[in-house]
């Protein structure tokens, strides 16, 4: 009898742990404690993604013997990719018929989408880009510009060889990389976005009212806890970078010219700059990227937690 009362005490016990399980065993075991790793000297490749897949689609067509830079016609043809072979179309915007394509969609020229479409594969335009209805694609490479003037959705990586201008809401998917500048103006989702300049239309419109002396801060700062510098009344410039191990938050007239790394969040308000010109650094958090207003920065935005911009 005094067995079965204490079983059934002891299972009442693991029944009232039982919400709490995970919590423990986060305290216990820490997967989330271990920091982000951070190697300011790294060598990056923001392009990895949209160059590796030129290359395998330029090496396939050479074995079929397709110059598909010089195709003026629409055509399909089966092509060797790294997992089998897949229907790749060369085709024109004026041609194309489907709402959802379903093969690789390889555009020939200069190419605007003004209707909406859904692309399962990958989206490959030889020339500029103008997107003018809402469209949704696996990838995208494009080897001009490219101009956003309706909701895109990319689910994998975006690249561009040229500048991207944003006039619309936007998901940049896992990876974006933009050799040119990419220009926000409208409502932006990305984990990782590299540019030569990324910058907000406000910013580019905005001019300081400051005229005293700023304060100016030299060498690396380095925080166990959070940071907030707040450049409202004050402008604050720092050369070199900022390292937390907690949130960091800037705003107002901030300029940092080295990198920000954070293992919690990073935010950025209303005319912090980070970077100058010809030199890339970087924002890196382990948890979000939130811009809100007036932004501009040089170089790479990773988000593990996933980052936006609001301009």
């Amino acid at each position: 009898m005094l067995d079965q009362a204490l079983f059934v005490i002891l299972l009442f016990i693991l029944l009232m742990l039982l919400p709490f399980g995970a919590s423990i065993l986060e305290v216990i075991l820490k997967k989330d404690a271990k920091p982000i790793h951070i190697d300011p000297e790294r060598t990056k490749e923001p392009d990895y993604f949209g160059k590796s897949f030129m290359r395998i689609l330029k090496a396939a067509l050479a074995s079929l013997k397709i110059d598909h830079e010089r195709a003026s016609s629409y055509f399909y043809a089966k092509v060797p990719m790294p997992k089998g072979e897949e229907w790749v179309g060369f085709i024109t915007p004026e041609l194309l018929l489907e709402e959802e394509v379903s093969t690789v969609s390889v555009f020939l020229s200069d190419t605007h989408l003004n209707v909406k479409r859904t692309f399962k594969k990958e989206v490959v335009v030889l020339g500029r880009l103008l997107i003018t209805e809402e469209c949704s694609m696996r990838s995208l490479y494009t080897q001009g510009d490219c101009i956003l003037k309706a909701p895109l959705r990319i689910v994998r990586w975006l690249h561009v060889e040229g500048n991207l201008g944003i006039d619309s809401p936007a998901d940049l998917g896992q990876s974006a990389y933009v050799k040119g500048d990419a220009a926000v103006k409208g409502s932006v989702k990305f984990k990782r976005l590299y540019a030569r300049k990324v910058s907000t239309f406000a910013y580019e419109q905005r001019k300081t009212g400051f005229k005293e002396e700023p304060i100016n801060i030299s060498g690396t700062l380095r925080v166990k806890g959070s940071l907030n510098i707040d450049g409202t009344s004050k402008s604050v410039h720092i050369d070199g970078d900022l390292f937390s191990d907690g949130k960091i938050e800037l705003q107002g007239n901030v300029h940092v010219k080295g990198s920000v790394f954070s293992q919690s969040d990073v935010v950025l308000k209303h005319g912090v700059r980070i970077g100058e010109e010809g030199k890339v650094k970087s924002v890196v958090a382990k948890g979000r990227i939130l811009i809100k207003g007036p932004f501009e920065a040089y170089g790479y935005l990773h988000a593990e937690g996933g980052g936006s911009i609001e301009p």
